[in-house]
């Protein structure tokens, strides 16, 4: 992230912080008008602190919409016919250039009344020199059609060099124009000369960044869902808790929808531990505030508060049972939840919870056990529990594997489905099973992924599964849930067996003693562990 291309997220929540004080009347009516352009400053800001800033996203909008970059008089012609403009048509839309950056007016040009002077010739004219000399405060001069230097000049300056000049435009100066969008509290937003429809380009390439994101990721029943709840979650302005368990995509598929709509959410991995503070920089992180070792952590506090005050984003938190704490004694108080609820849930800002059912529930209940805390002025501010489908199809994996494997045969398909279903690990066992095939085609200078790659990759990642059926998979599914098998040692306690009784510090201190040492490992040869001898216990006490 560098600081001097950032726009930094304070000064975006101080535009819409003036908006909220009535500040400026053109902003309050252009945010009644078009809500969207909130979600447009901070779409604006995330791309700031992405590799290329704002200058990557120009050149971003540019080639989704090259044809849109015209002014209203190239608009006022209309289309051209095979990429060219007739001599009426480029009447037209010349007047549309007569606020261009680069035009200047020939002053000795204009005010000739020689009509002996020659004049010049179209060819050694830069567009603005040739505009001045053939307009007249924007209007078009008296000229004649059959003119030849004005033919030349239709010819030389028709709809490919229009466009590129309204495009050219725009590299040098859209970004700047951008930024003022975000930080600049006496401008609304204006539109230039080479793009007077450019709020709806960039609404249009919102949309457009949002489907090709989601559709890099494979759209399974986990994915579709977490599309449609964080949808209603910024609909709904409420909290939602969402329940999924691990290795079915659902941390994916919050990703994808972070990086889909960086104008609505922020997508925030809790950190473990009990400090607020590790909290608070992980979201600041997320809003793009940047921070360095040793930043004062009241500052930093106030900062991401004020910003979630006014910017009217949302969050997206996964890993959420980590802000129940985890180191807890009677007294401890549930300082993330409590600031949560305070500084987002309160103030009606959109809020996802993301976590396995399994480690919510394990945490929650090790908290108030511990600590007889009522988590109801927390948990009863959510206005539904959702829960994930607890199973994959095999479509779901065939959708996966349509991401990493396009063209796959249906015979290697079904085996990569079959092994993906008999293990525990499902989608990753897929993402395993890409990536080793496809590190094994580029070793061996492959140009792409063959099938003795993708044999070799699934002997690697699931030994003993590279001959898996979809009928044998199915028939006997892996265990569900976050819990593994259990090894054979302790599936005897499991089970309700006595557990053997716990040695002493004497005794283990005595298996630690260089004559005892050889029971540790009875496998590994002891002439082999070194020469060097362990020191007594007794030579490790204080003289």
């Amino acid at each position: 992230m560098n600081p001097e291309t950032v726009i930094r997220p304070e000064l975006v929540a101080g535009k819409l912080a003036a908006v909220d004080n009535l500040e400026c009347s053109s902003l309050v009516e252009a945010l009644a008008a078009q809500p969207r352009l909130v979600e447009l400053m901070w779409h604006i800001q995330q791309r700031s602190f992405q590799p290329g800033s704002v200058e990557k996203l120009v050149e971003d909008v540019l080639a989704f919409a090259p044809a849109r970059f015209v002014t209203k008089s190239m608009q006022a012609a209309g289309p051209p016919r095979e990429g060219r403009y007739s001599l009426a048509q480029c009447w037209q839309a010349w007047k549309g250039f007569e606020q261009c950056d680069t035009k200047w007016r020939l002053h000795n040009y204009a005010t000739l009344e020689d009509e002996s002077t020659p004049k010049p010739h179209a060819e050694k004219l830069t567009f603005g020199e040739w505009l001045s000399f053939h307009f007249d405060s924007g209007l078009l001069a008296k000229a004649v059609e059959g003119d030849a230097e004005v033919r030349k000049g239709v010819e030389r300056f028709n709809w490919p060099f229009l466009s590129a000049e309204c495009q050219e435009a725009a590299r040098y100066g859209l970004a700047k124009l951008l930024r003022s969008f975000c930080v600049d509290k006496d401008g609304g937003f204006y539109v230039p000369w080479y793009c007077p429809d450019l709020i709806s380009v960039l609404f249009d390439f919102m949309d457009h960044h949002a489907a090709q994101t989601r559709n890099r990721l494979a759209q399974t029943e986990v994915a579709k869902q977490v599309t449609y709840e964080v949808g209603y979650v910024w609909e709904a302005k409420r909290l939602v808790h969402i329940n999924g368990n691990s290795r079915f995509g659902k941390t994916e598929a919050f990703k994808a929808e972070a990086e889909a709509t960086p104008g609505r959410f922020r997508l925030v991995t809790v950190p473990p531990g009990n400090a607020l503070q590790d909290l608070i920089l992980a979201v600041a992180g997320a809003l793009g505030i940047p921070t360095t070792f040793g930043m004062s952590g009241p500052d930093l506090r106030r900062k991401v508060e004020y910003i979630l005050d006014h910017g009217r984003l949302g969050i997206l938190f996964d890993e959420a049972h980590y802000l129940f704490p985890v180191n807890i004694a009677r007294n401890t108080a549930p300082a993330r939840l409590d600031w949560v609820r305070a500084a987002i849930i309160d103030k009606g800002l959109p809020c996802v919870l993301s976590a396995t059912p399994q480690a919510w529930n394990e945490q929650s209940a090790r908290f108030v056990k511990i600590t007889k805390c009522n988590l109801e002025q927390f948990l009863g501010r959510r206005a539904l529990v959702v829960n994930l489908p607890e199973k994959l199809s095999q479509e779901d994996l065939r959708l996966c594997l349509a991401i990493h494997f396009p063209g796959l045969p249906s015979s290697a398909e079904d085996e990569v489905v079959g092994v993906a279903l008999a293990t525990t690990s499902f989608l990753q066992t897929v993402t395993s099973i890409s990536t080793r095939a496809r590190y094994r085609a580029k070793h061996r200078g492959a140009a792409g992924v063959a099938l003795e790659d993708l044999d070799a990759a699934i002997e690697a990642v699931a030994p003993g599964y590279g001959v898996a059926s979809l009928d044998d998979a199915e028939a006997n599914p892996p265990p569900r849930g976050d819990t593994a098998t259990p090894p054979p040692q302790c599936r005897e306690a499991a089970a309700g067996q006595p557990r053997g009784k716990r040695k002493t510090s004497a005794e283990v201190i005595g298996e630690l003693l260089p004559g005892k040492r050889e029971t540790i490992c009875p496998s590994y040869p002891v002439a082999n562990r070194g020469t060097a001898p362990v020191p007594a216990v007794e030579s490790l006490a204080p003289a």
